[in-house]
């Protein structure tokens, strides 16, 4: 098993990151994924990167975290993640919040499909974020994306209205 700083390694070294092969393809072996070899290495360079606002060191974060498995143990990092304005990977991140299903990230979620990017003319992060809270399924999960299909916003209201069964998707 590689250490996980030999994998970041080897991601550094890489000419184009995203291609159409599997961007870990080689680097980390399908046999280790979801065995949370690295969680705690992870959450480690998880605050680091935070303090340094690392974005390409975060995005490398995120693909291993989520090669490795997610659990709750995510879920603060992640969450703080969120709300940080340094980084673009806040649908990535909403995405793990989703895979984690943690109650604790329900607050986190509706605050930021409030809070529209300037480039979201159509509210990608917004979606994203009801589509983890619907993941999570809890009453209040489901009383915030209530309140997202009463905002003024056509476009979040409509998603979560259909989302919620309240409207036929159009």
């Amino acid at each position: 098993m590689k250490t996980l700083d030999s994998i970041i390694d080897e991601l550094n070294k890489l000419e184009r990151f995203l291609i159409d092969a599997h961007p870990l393809d080689g680097i980390f072996d399908p046999e280790d994924w979801n065995k949370f070899y690295y969680t705690d290495e992870l959450l480690e360079k998880f605050e680091q990167v935070m303090l340094m606002h690392d974005e390409t060191m975060l995005m490398y974060l995120t693909l291993i975290s989520s090669e490795d498995g997610l659990s709750n143990k995510y879920t603060d990092v992640l969450c703080r993640l969120l709300k940080a304005s340094w980084h673009n990977s806040q649908e990535d991140i909403t995405e793990m919040l989703g895979d984690i299903k943690d109650p604790a990230s329900i607050d986190a979620l509706y605050e930021r499909a409030l809070d529209i990017p300037e480039n979201d003319d159509m509210r990608a992060l917004a979606r994203k974020c009801i589509w983890a809270l619907l993941a999570i399924n809890t009453p209040e999960a489901i009383k915030k994306i209530e309140l997202l299909a009463a905002l003024d916003d056509k476009y979040i209201s409509n998603f979560a209205a259909v989302r919620l069964g309240w409207k036929e998707d159009k």
